[in-house]
């Protein structure tokens, strides 16, 4: 890490008082304990390192699908990814860490979080008392800011920030639109819904995504976790990690194209606390600025990474999604704790129009 400004007494002093709310908590009740967590910054230092230090070159996965954060491209049944052409898109740096109630930035990798029961029924009681929202069409349109590790086949590779929207059809075909992202301001937000020049679109054709996917799910929670298991082809429906993580991925993936019922979003909320995986962050301001709330899982696969629902308290529904790094992985030269890539809606809502009309 180079041009990194220093204050020893400064960090000493984080040091000290991580130790105490840890001791507070306890997750550690020793110096050995939080060993790994000396090098932890405090938040003016990881803002000024993400202002000044040099451009890093890591060694990084390509992510290549309509978004950022889905492992599926489509919830139809089957997976549908959508191999977008290469744009030249804008580099940047790891984008900051959100604080969040329960876990500050810098405490993010060792935070516990809170039982997340009353959150879930706070969000779930909200959904379910929001009107839907107006339709002004039958086409589902997403409009997201995402950002995510890329790497090129020379090896070389960055942070690259990604604006998309996507309409999807009654008749299941989907347009995908792409342009560069904006740059964030340098406590991470700054994203907004308004829309730039396309330098892409990629078009996926009729049958492709079952458009009524959402809209056909049961509002009973224990049937829709059956149904959200069984498009996912979980290998473990017992409760536990697999079954957990399983009903993130299908969330991640419901919300990358639908405009989910309000219904539904109640029901998912309340399903979730039937988990033994799920962790409550508390309150955020979303990178759009928003009012937030965060919901904290770990793959037990991947377990060097936080993976964090974000929902609007106001609505229920989920408005972004956030991959942390908090362990060291070799090969990527990101320091703990980092965001690997994210992906915040700006727009959800049912339109008339495509691009294509």
């Amino acid at each position: 890490m180079t041009n990194r400004p220093s204050n020893d007494t400064a960090a000493d002093d984080e040091i000290a008082e991580f130790r105490r709310q840890a001791a507070e908590l306890g997750f550690a009740t020793s110096e050995t304990d939080l060993e790994a967590y000396d090098d932890l910054e405090s938040s003016e230092e990881f803002i000024t390192r993400m202002k000044w230090e040099d451009r890093r070159r890591t060694r990084r996965w390509r992510r290549r699908l309509a978004t950022g954060m889905a492992t599926a491209a489509a919830v139809a049944g089957a997976w549908v990814v959508a191999d977008l052409p290469t744009v030249s898109p804008a580099v940047a740096d790891t984008p900051p860490v959100l604080d969040y109630e329960f876990a500050a930035a810098v405490r993010i990798a060792f935070a516990p979080g809170e039982d997340p029961d009353d959150l879930l029924d706070l969000l779930a009681e909200s959904a379910a008392t929001t009107p839907e929202p107006e339709a002004g069409g039958d086409i589902q349109h997403k409009q997201s800011e995402n950002w995510f590790f890329d790497i090129d086949d020379d090896g070389s590779a960055r942070i690259v920030p990604r604006a998309i929207e996507t309409w999807l059809r009654p008749d299941g075909s989907l347009v995908t639109s792409e342009r560069p992202g904006e740059p964030l301001t340098a406590d991470g937000r700054g994203i907004d819904d308004r829309p730039g020049p396309v330098e892409s679109t990629d078009i996926l054709p009729t049958g492709s995504i079952d458009p009524d996917f959402a809209n056909n799910l049961p509002d009973d929670p224990e049937q829709l976790v059956d149904v959200l298991l069984d498009n996912i082809a979980c290998t473990d429906r017992s409760p536990g990690p697999t079954r957990s993580i399983c009903l993130y991925r299908e969330i991640i993936a419901l919300y990358q194209h639908h405009v989910v019922p309000q219904r539904v979003a109640a029901a998912l909320w309340t399903a979730l606390k039937d988990e033994t995986d799920f962790t409550a962050l508390g309150s955020v301001e979303d990178r759009a600025g928003r009012p937030a709330v965060g919901i904290s899982i770990t793959d037990p696969d991947s377990p060097q990474y936080r993976l964090v629902l974000i929902v609007s308290p106001e609505n229920g529904q989920l408005t972004g999604v956030e991959e942390i790094l908090i362990r060291p992985i070799d090969g990527i030269d990101a320091a703990p704790p980092a965001v690997v890539a994210f992906t915040t809606y700006v727009r959800s809502e049912r339109t008339d129009r495509a691009p294509s009309d």
